[in-house]
């Protein structure tokens, strides 16, 4: 300050913790410092529970930086976490300020000689900068975090892509209008992934727009929250495509043998299958044949899809098998099969690997049902965004 202690300068102690000295001991010196100094320290961390004065050491940092700063109270932002702490702020400061200055002004009893703790001086300069503060009190930038962003996106419209006079409001008001705009757009006349998984959801899961729009609304709320982990079904799908694509390949190399029944289930008929599992090792074979019958037939991989979920490929791709051969047996167990069979095997066990890697279980129901469910809203709030 350029003004020098006078009889009209009064000292007022600082009372936060922040501004009490602590000591300094070595080998050289015993020296009281400050904790926190506001022309050196950028950085200050308040940690403490509930009640134990952080509001209050906040007012006092902003008397510091006020008076001893010289930096205007509309140039320093408060943040806070609720409106209720928000205004307790913006009470606590105004009330502080006002007091100062009236005591100040009545000679209320302020020592006019130095204190030996820290204190602030009070002369004509600093009264001048509290009346300032009072006057621009209003303008004071005090704000919850989401209050002090949505002002962000309200100055800087333009380059957010924001309307200049756009207007909050409940999500709950406009969500239902919107989510029909976003159906229409997204799912009608449109060969996209959302489009394939609501066609997945109504036909397999038993899913209609109602349910999913409850859904997406629940999700929405839980912005942040933990989610089950769950593939992008677009990514899913295409890796699943690509998998798919060489399995039916093998399958028609297969094909082309001149035999009665289908080549693998000829080979696993002369395989030293366990006894109890041989059954289910079969079955499932012979869904996986089916499956890949339609798709020569030219059904999609959204067709095939549900039914290859609800299969264990893993009991033919892996099978548990004896170690001795019975009469008619041929093979030990696939890795004997010959080249054909065996590549045919290989690129069942890269769809059977795909789906463990996304951690797929329980079926293709509750599959698609979760997936749709989180892939919808992910999507929806991009929609939204964009």
């Amino acid at each position: 300050m350029s003004e020098t202690p006078n009889s009209n300068s009064f000292y007022v102690a600082k009372e936060s913790e922040l501004f009490l000295s602590k000591q300094k001991s070595n080998d050289e010196s015993n020296i009281s410092d400050a904790v926190f100094n506001a022309n050196n320290d950028r950085l200050a961390v308040i940690e403490a529970s509930a009640g134990t004065g952080k509001t209050f050491a906040l007012v006092e940092l902003v008397l510091e930086l006020l008076l001893e700063q010289e930096i205007p109270l509309k140039s320093i932002l408060l943040v806070t976490f609720t409106e209720k702490a928000t205004a307790e702020l913006r009470l606590r400061l105004r009330t502080k300020l006002r007091d100062l200055l009236e005591a100040c002004e009545q000679n209320d009893d302020l020592p006019t000689t130095v204190p030996e703790e820290p204190f602030w001086e009070i002369n004509t300069v600093r009264r001048k900068q509290l009346k300032a503060a009072l006057l621009d009190f209003d303008s004071a930038p005090v704000y919850t975090i989401h209050g002090f962003c949505k002002r962000i996106l309200r100055e800087f419209a333009f380059e957010n892509r924001q309307l200049f006079e756009q207007k909050l409001c409940e999500i709950d008001l406009l969500f239902p209008d919107v989510f029909r705009r976003y159906v229409r757009r997204e799912l009608l006349s449109r060969d996209t992934a959302v489009a394939k998984l609501f066609a997945l959801y109504v036909k397999y899961a038993e899913g209609d727009l109602a349910s999913l729009e409850k859904d997406i609304v629940f999700l929405l709320s839980k912005d942040g929250e933990f989610k089950p982990y769950l593939p992008n079904f677009e990514v899913f799908h295409t890796k699943f495509c690509a998998c798919w694509k060489v399995l039916v390949y093998r399958d028609l190399i297969l094909r082309k043998k001149d035999v009665g029944q289908h080549p693998l289930r000829s080979a696993f008929e002369k395989t030293a299958l366990n006894e109890t599992s041989r059954r289910k090792t079969m079955i499932n074979l012979d869904s996986i044949i089916e499956s890949l019958s339609s798709a020569h037939a030219g059904a999609s991989i959204s067709e095939i899809l549900p039914d290859f979920l609800e299969m264990e490929a893993g009991t033919v791709t892996i099978p548990r098998c004896r170690k001795t051969l019975k009469s008619g047996e041929q093979w030990l167990s696939p890795k004997d099969f010959q080249s054909p069979e065996l590549a045919w095997i290989e690129a069942l066990a890269d769809c059977e690997k795909l789906l463990q890697d996304y951690d797929i279980s329980g079926g293709s129901k509750k599959f698609i049902n979760d997936c749709t469910d989180i892939f919808f809203a992910n999507s929806f709030s991009e929609s939204c965004r964009d």
